[in-house]
């Protein structure tokens, strides 16, 4: 179900971007009681696409807002442009906001690839050939869905001044993670880290610690990375396991934020793997643990 504000549909473009806390919301009543409303609510086809701390504002300060229709062709860059010169957000919140742009990108990308008309053939005097049909039409040569997704990646990035690597790390979140979860990251009071760990747990553990509050939140993170640096062996340790345990072992850079390990285990066991990782360390990380678990020895 799509999100409303005070009756209004709100677009997607506009859901991108986290609401205000309550308390803020009240101090903006309070100045457009006292003050006005400095800037217009503004709609796109009737949905809500800019605005709707502001309308919010309106309605709890008892003042009919003023609205106004936008006419423009890329809601999706307009609203990232318009808000990211006014607010202040974390590197967290736009790995989130970022990866939402990105999905609204790669979906505005691939509605709009469609077959191209191409003229029919001219005879060298400028006159089309009689045997030429009157019109015909190719498919044209698409991108494949990894390259949209790539593009839709970069043209976000650069619009929330943020790296792709960082974005590939909201949109991970947004896949494993709880959309309340989610939400604490695009408000800033759950840092994108901390969420990633809590993500890792079911769903039920998600909504259990996200119903009992930001802290209660914070702390399993805590708890969940003081778990992991007790079980996990030094990158020194790591790398000299791999190398016994290894014949032969490949390590290269897949794609953005992923590492591909490719290697034949000393029983024979061949591995080829698509690491998810932001650092050499990670990824030695995880295929030492990988190493261990085909191996069934004790770590």
């Amino acid at each position: 179900m799509n999100e409303t504000v005070c009756g209004y549909e709100v677009h997607p473009a506009c859901a991108m971007l986290p609401m205000m806390s309550q308390a803020s919301l009240e101090e903006m009543a309070e100045d457009i009681a006292a003050n006005g409303q400095h800037q217009p609510v503004i709609t796109f086809e009737g949905v809500l696409l800019d605005g709707r701390n502001r309308l919010r504002a309106c309605e709890i300060a008892g003042i009919e807002p003023e609205i106004r229709e936008w006419d423009g062709e890329d809601p999706v860059r307009w609203v990232l442009s318009l808000n990211f010169h006014r607010r202040h957000l974390s590197d967290s919140q736009k790995s989130v906001v970022g990866a939402r742009a990105e999905e609204l990108l790669a979906s505005r990308v691939s509605s709009t690839l469609n077959i191209i008309e191409v003229a029919p053939p001219i005879a060298g005097d400028g006159v089309v050939e009689d045997d030429a049909p009157a019109a015909r039409t190719k498919k044209e040569k698409l991108p494949s869905p990894r390259e949209v997704r790539r593009r839709a990646r970069e043209t976000a990035a650069a619009l929330v001044n943020i790296s792709p690597k960082a974005i590939a790390r909201g949109r991970k979140l947004i896949d494993k993670a709880v959309p309340e979860l989610v939400g604490a990251v695009a408000r800033g009071t759950v840092t994108l880290t901390q969420a990633t760990r809590v993500a890792e747990l079911d769903e039920l553990s998600q909504r259990d610690l996200v119903a009992r509050g930001d802290e209660a939140i914070i702390e399993e993170a805590s708890r969940i990375q003081k778990t992991r640096a007790s079980k996990t062996p030094s990158l020194a340790r790591a790398l000299s396991d791999l190398e016994v345990l290894c014949a032969t072992l490949t390590l290269e850079k897949a794609v953005e934020g992923t590492w591909r390990l490719e290697g034949t285990l000393h029983d024979g066991v061949e591995e080829s793997l698509e690491l998810e990782a932001q650092t050499l360390k990670e990824v030695a990380l995880m295929a030492w643990t990988k190493a261990h678990s085909v191996l069934g020895i004790d770590q």
